[in-house]
């Protein structure tokens, strides 16, 4: 499990211990859970006041705080909200966290920069506050919950963000991490069994028999990137 998955599955369990019972619950809700749950207290500021350094929010571990910019919608507020808790129960820095105000809601976890001057950029910090919003984005919207309110529920994208409380963007990644990425692999492995007793898909095949050329494959976070790695290798020794 690599750190995304274990991120998700921590914000994951965070969310079913909260909500208990299996009902889709609204942000709101949830974090008023959070807040009983840790003791934080959670207080809007003005944009320019400097408890908020600047960004959306800020966590303040000192005063088991968390600020958050009065002039949010409510559904954006939630998020920067989950951001922070994500702060809090993933680190434990003496520092306070803040939200910046650049967030992108639905970035993907997996997106490399492109540019060199943009891989220079990319900093210990960032990858922070990535993982802050995969723990939101996860917390709030878990990917089952997201699934079984689209599929079973018949819900739309729009009546999903409505009913919980949350941003659009958020919505639409979690259907789409939920509904196109394969699933997990989930099946407990004993000790000293074969990688190779996990099937691969088709494309994920090609990738690792493939042979003759240079190539280049693209592959969005879970779906079985290291899995297709090893495969490979194997491949690679078993024809010489």
């Amino acid at each position: 499990m690599d750190t995304f998955d274990s991120i998700r599955t921590h914000a994951a369990r965070k969310h079913r211990e909260l909500k208990g019972g299996d009902a889709i619950i609204s942000a709101r809700d949830l974090l008023d859970r959070a807040r009983e749950s840790t003791g934080l207290v959670v207080l809007q500021a003005g944009s320019e006041d400097p408890l908020l350094a600047r960004g959306l929010g800020a966590l303040h571990r000192r005063t088991e705080s968390i600020y958050i910019d009065d002039s949010l919608a409510p559904d954006r507020a939630a998020f920067v909200e989950a951001h922070e808790l994500g702060h809090y129960w993933l680190e434990s820095p003496d520092d306070q966290a803040v939200a910046p105000r650049n967030l992108d809601i639905d970035r993907s976890e997996g997106t490399v920069p492109s540019t060199f001057s943009r891989v220079q950029g990319y900093s210990p910090n960032e990858h922070r506050e990535q993982c802050a919003n995969l723990f939101a984005r996860e917390f709030l919207l878990p990917r089952d919950d997201a699934r079984k309110a689209f599929l079973e529920r018949g819900w739309s994208a729009s009546r999903i963000a409505t009913e919980l409380g949350v941003p659009i963007e958020l919505v639409h990644r979690q259907l789409s991490v939920s509904l196109l990425l394969p699933s997990p692999q989930t099946r407990p492995v004993s000790v000293g069994e074969r990688v190779d007793q996990f099937d691969l898909d088709a494309s994920q095949c090609r990738a690792a028999e493939h042979r003759g050329t240079p190539l280049i494959v693209e592959a969005a976070p879970g779906t079985g990137k290291t899995r297709t790695l090893v495969k490979r290798v194997e491949h690679l020794l078993k024809n010489g």
